[in-house]
């Protein structure tokens, strides 16, 4: 989903890339439309063929054949790839995190309220719960990725929030869930090159030189 037709606003939350994009925390918040351009949207066909690990162990767990059910009775489409890379925890171990964030499932497609017929569905988080990433369905099957520091599984206090808290509360930060992964990829590399003595590679200085 493109982020004009996004009910919510943009947002990058993310770590530093050196001096090229200090953050004088864990997570600074970085305008969206500021940052390096990524791959076309098409090119992201759920084969996740940018990744440096290849696994092809769809293993789908409890919670994640639950999510696809409920994706089939209640009309979601799911994005490309998803049962799969969250099916295969090899893949997810792959993954480079600096703020240690991990994957794991809502129990539950949480309705937004925001727009009637749009759905959450937290798949990544920070260790600490600092921030959450979720996928957001909007009426119409399309889908964004959105960041919150606020834990939507909580229904007992995601139910009292006012509409308004729930949107000025999510921030837009990828069109898509492989998008999304990509950059949050990218940018990892980058760190751990920068912070464990590594050399960057063409793809990550072209990343930085966005910044330079």
């Amino acid at each position: 989903m493109k982020s004009e037709r996004s009910p919510f606003q943009t947002a990058w939350m993310s770590f530093d890339l050196g001096e090229a994009r200090p953050c004088d925390g864990t997570y600074c918040f970085y305008a969206y439309d500021s940052l390096p351009p990524i791959p076309d949207e098409a090119t992201f066909t759920g084969n996740f063929e940018w990744l440096d690990f290849k696994s092809k162990a769809h293993v789908a767990d409890a919670s994640l054949k639950h999510i696809e059910a409920e994706a089939q009775r209640l009309g979601i489409p799911l994005p490309a790839g998803f049962g799969a890379f969250m099916g295969d925890s090899a893949l997810q171990d792959s993954f480079p995190s600096c703020t240690a964030c991990t994957f794991g499932l809502s129990e539950n497609f949480i309705p937004a309220r925001i727009e009637e017929g749009g759905y959450f569905l937290r798949f990544m988080n920070d260790q600490q719960d600092v921030l959450m990433w979720y996928l957001y369905f909007s009426p119409t099957g399309e889908h964004c990725v959105v960041v919150s520091n606020i834990l939507y599984d909580d229904e007992e206090y995601f139910n009292d929030l006012p509409t308004e808290a729930i949107k000025n509360s999510s921030g837009y930060c990828a069109p898509s869930f492989e998008a999304f992964l990509y950059r949050i990829w990218l940018e990892n590399k980058i760190w751990f090159s920068m912070n464990e003595g590594e050399t960057t590679d063409k793809l990550q200085e072209a990343y930085l030189a966005h910044y330079l």
